[in-house]
């Protein structure tokens, strides 16, 4: 006879197992445009590449007409799993939003296009989740996190940084704003 105390560790345990596998399959989905990603807690900068002779560093910027705040969101399927990989016009298709381990920190660069079916090609596997609950002005705004670490573990925006940051309730730093361009 399982104890009640032990049937609700097993059953959370469930659940943070089986939902985020569940929730991977966005309703959302994005056409063949162009899109800029802003913040929920900066107005006015948007997600960008660093022009910096490496070209591929993260930061939000002024939003305006450049093409590293261009972004292409295209649908990966694997596993019957939909999942989002995120390139800019400026880099092309052959650079994707990726986590990368630098010791015990994962940080966010642009990397080149890893095989679907490769060990690491989840740190390029991105879920794009509504937070219609946030929705200001009739803008729909998301969270964006990653398959490798999971959607409890969404990008952030804080402290003029972007990182992937444990979930928090209504975290404006945590909301993003996709907004078609071209």
């Amino acid at each position: 006879m399982i104890k009640l105390k032990n049937f609700k560790v097993l059953l959370f345990s469930l659940l943070v197992i089986i939902l985020p596998k569940m929730s991977s399959a966005q309703s959302s989905t994005f056409g063949k445009g162009f899109y800029r990603i802003n913040n929920g807690s900066v107005e006015g900068k948007s997600l960008d590449i660093i022009n910096d002779g490496k070209n591929n560093k993260l930061q939000l910027a002024k939003s305006g007409k450049f093409t590293g705040q261009y972004w292409k969101i295209s649908t990966v399927k694997k596993n019957e799993m939909q999942f989002f990989r995120l390139t800019t016009q400026w880099l092309g298709e052959t650079k994707a939003l990726t986590i990368v381990e630098e010791g015990d920190k994962m940080t966010l660069k642009m990397a080149d296009i890893m095989d679907i079916n490769s060990d690491q090609a989840s740190k390029q596997f991105w879920n794009i989740e509504s937070a219609n609950d946030q929705v200001q002005d009739g803008v729909n705004l998301f969270t964006i996190s990653n398959e490798f670490t999971g959607p409890m573990v969404p990008l952030t925006f804080e402290n003029n940084k972007l990182e992937l940051k444990f979930k928090e309730v209504s975290d404006a730093t945590q909301i993003w704003e996709i907004v078609i361009i071209k």
